[in-house]
């Protein structure tokens, strides 16, 4: 090999190839760590932070978020938090509140304080209510996942404007959930309460059940209000019930002691089913009750004043199929199939309908194939059907 030409190589190499670099090592790094303020921003509800007076267990009154780090048993004579603050936030972490006896409310809020959010835990056995937002007091409250069962008063009595989100309301003396107002309630449960499982007033209820209440299972006292996907059975007295003004649709309402639906005024009804209640629909007047299954129920649909629109409803195995009160006017009954009722129309006079066409009788020809007579008996648009 040509030495000369390995000595010109290596001479040409760059110098950074023999480079060491610094042999000092680096400072120590700066410190990194949080103040326990910053790892938990929220104030823990405790004797230091939220001591309590003769009357509360616990009193916060500054705006902030608040949380439990375990469960807390309540004192005679005594509400277990009391809050005195607009825009608190109790996040109960998982824990309960647990009432005594003689105690009073777990969560009561005082005047102004409004906002408040209760989230995540249970609140049971007080000798009040479960929370109380007091008559006027708060409003715009927010609850979330909260359990309130077998208090001596309502579960949940919260004023105007609230939202609650899957909450259980069980076994409570008075009402389940009970709001003054106006309330948004969503994928919530009421059962064995003492009087209605959910009371409001205007709003919407969905996807929502109440069951075995001593009173109405859901109960609407204003208007608009939209129930929609809801499911009430063997209630002490309606399924639902709405005072008026909105729309009811897609519910299962059976086995309640009074109507399955008690609609009032301007409500439409549709796809709902109800199943074995003394009344099934039952409507005042100037509402639309269209595409509804009425099964096993005293009257399937009952009309108590003027100008209701009954289409397209199946009502079978029942006492009276459609019932359509005496006074009772202006009302329209089209195209509905109604049938193996004790009576299967009982309409009095000055009201309209479709014919009402008796398909019961035997004798129709089988069908195999792809094509078929009508076996309907008429091409009337509006027709009833008996069947």
């Amino acid at each position: 090999m040509n030495t000369k030409f390995l000595l010109l190589a290596w001479l040409i190499l760059p110098a950074s190839i023999f480079a060491q670099g610094p042999l000092t090592p680096p400072a120590a790094p700066a410190p990194t760590m949080k103040t326990l303020d910053q790892v938990e921003p929220r104030k823990p509800i405790n004797a230091t932070n939220t001591p309590g007076d003769a009357t509360n267990v616990f009193i916060i009154t500054a705006s902030g978020s608040y949380y439990l780090t375990s469960n807390v048993t309540g004192v005679s004579g005594k509400n277990g938090i009391s809050v005195a603050a607009r825009n608190v936030t109790i996040d109960l972490n998982g824990f309960s509140l647990n009432g005594a006896p003689g105690s009073l409310d777990g969560v009561h809020a005082e005047t102004g304080s409004s906002g408040l959010t209760v989230r995540n835990g249970t609140i049971a056995k007080w000798g009040g209510d479960g929370v109380d937002e007091v008559d006027g007091a708060s409003s715009d409250g927010i609850y979330q996942n909260v359990h309130a069962t077998g208090n001596s008063g309502d579960g949940l009595r919260l004023e105007e404007r609230c939202v609650a989100t899957a909450c259980k309301v069980d076994r409570n003396s008075g009402v389940g959930l009970s709001v003054d107002g106006p309330a948004t309630i969503k994928d919530c449960t009421a059962g064995d309460n003492g009087l209605n499982g959910f009371l409001f007033g205007a709003g919407s209820i969905l996807n929502s059940v109440a069951y075995s209440n001593g009173d109405t299972g859901i109960e609407s006292f204003a208007e608009p209000v939209l129930i929609k996907d809801c499911v009430a059975f063997e209630n002490g007295d309606a399924g639902i019930q709405s005072g008026g003004g909105g729309k009811i649709a897609d519910c299962i309402s059976r086995d309640n002691s009074f109507a399955g639906i008690d609609a009032g005024y301007y409500t439409t009804i549709t796809n709902c089913t109800v199943k074995n209640n003394p009344l099934g629909i039952f409507a005042g007047g100037s509402c639309r009750i269209v595409g509804n299954l009425g099964e096993g129920n005293g009257d399937g649909v009952s009309i108590y004043d003027d100008r209701n629109v009954i289409d397209g409803n199946q009502l079978i195995n029942g006492g009276n199929g459609i019932k359509i009160f005496a006074g009772s006017t202006g009302n329209l009954i089209i195209q509905n199939t109604v049938g193996n009722n004790t009576l299967n129309y009982d309409i009095s006079a000055d009201n309209r309908f479709g014919p009402i066409v008796d398909i019961t009788a035997a004798g129709t020809p089988a069908v195999s194939g792809n094509t078929a007579s009508d076996s309907t008996t008429t091409t009337h648009p509006w027709a009833n059907f008996t069947y």
